[in-house]
């Protein structure tokens, strides 16, 4: 049987949790030796990663160097070929943004600037101040910025770019019931419905260009701001289902009834850097459980419900985080990095991670 990474190469979560600063510098390395070739595209900058990313890539940057297992997918810094994206980057934002397939309305070209509605101005306005409240500061010649040019280059903005858009229209309107389809046509217009996906993809990218740590935990960190703000403007029937409750938001679940504890924390630092947040409010020497567990998310063996979950309990109070460093969870993440770097079987090993992981009240991993 295969030792874990941990014992095998006699180190430690603990080691990198000591170590992140440097491993965020080896990233940064990395990445400009890898993407300098890039550097005369529009938009990317080929000598920093994006500080949303850094701390995905500093820990495979940390796995690489106590890894006999050299070229694996998983410890490569970026975690692509950004080559092939480039060269058709432009041609598939062209021919994939859309607009609302149940109204037969198309999508404004991307060649051309957004329209700055009533509803936009409104919304964003509300947004920034949402954002002030929870300590974080969002200017305004940040949001005009939006407006003065093409929704092509509102694209290659992303902290993505030049990995494609998640999201290429507004999906939602086809996922919300009748009655909230309605309810949005008659309270705000037709123009409202592919202007509140620019408004959520907008706002989505605000924060990650302001997020430094862990993408996975940034992801989770906007969430939570989102589902207030959008409760907060009376937004619901564009989220939610009224019909089924179902809702837009795969993070909702875990927000929602924790919503009243998860108000007044540390925004500013959470989004300001990760590992700082976890410094001052948590225990730092949680934060690299974190970093492996989304590692492990990132690359399909554990859910990511299961950390969204995990991580708003902590923030919220009801999950007692500290119970997973007086059980063997630490060695049993070693173990699944481990059998993940050396090319076990990804199947085998989210069957392990069902077995070892616990659930504490939380989603099943």
């Amino acid at each position: 049987m295969k030792k874990s990474f941990e014992n095998r190469q006699g180190v430690s979560l603990h080691d990198y949790q000591l170590t992140v600063p440097h491993w965020r510098d080896e990233a940064v390395r990395e990445w400009h030796e890898k993407c300098r070739v890039f550097s005369g595209q529009m938009g990317f900058d080929s000598k920093n990663p994006s500080p949303f990313f850094i701390d995905r890539y500093g820990f495979r940057s940390w796995l690489a160097s106590n890894s006999s297992v050299m070229g694996s997918e998983h410890i490569s810094v970026p975690e692509v070929d950004f080559s092939k994206m480039f060269e058709s980057y432009d041609d598939l934002v062209r021919g994939s943004v859309v607009g609302s397939k149940l109204l037969g309305t198309s999508a404004p070209s991307v060649d051309d600037r957004v329209h700055r509605s009533v509803f936009l101005d409104e919304q964003f306005g509300a947004w920034q101040g949402h954002l002030a409240r929870n300590g974080i500061d969002l200017p305004s010649e940040t949001i005009d910025w939006y407006f003065s040019v093409s929704l092509l280059d509102v694209y290659r903005k992303s902290v993505f770019y030049p990995r494609f858009p998640v999201l290429w229209g507004p999906n939602y309107f086809g996922r919300i019931a009748d009655q909230d389809r309605d309810y949005i046509l008659k309270s705000y217009g037709e123009s409202a419905v592919w202007n509140f996906y620019f408004l959520m993809m907008v706002c989505h990218e605000q924060s990650h260009l302001m997020q430094k740590g862990e993408p996975i935990l940034n992801e989770i960190a906007h969430a939570i701001l989102w589902i207030d703000f959008v409760l907060e403007q009376g937004l619901r029937p564009f989220q939610v289902n009224s019909e089924t409750g179902k809702t837009c938001n795969i993070e909702a679940p875990f927000i929602l009834g924790r919503t009243k504890a998860l108000k007044g924390l540390n925004y500013g630092l959470l989004y300001e850097d990760n590992l700082a947040y976890f410094d001052k409010e948590v225990a730092g020497s949680e934060y690299s459980l974190f970093v492996t567990m989304t590692f492990l998310v990132h690359a399909g063996v554990l859910r990511y419900r299961y950390v969204a979950d995990l991580f708003c309990g902590m923030l919220a109070g009801d999950v007692d985080i500290s119970r997973y460093l007086r059980t063997d969870t630490a060695g049993h993440v070693s173990e699944l990095v481990s059998k993940l770097v050396q090319g076990d079987r990804k199947s085998d090993i989210r069957h392990l991670a069902k077995s070892l992981m616990p659930s504490f009240g939380v989603t099943e991993p």
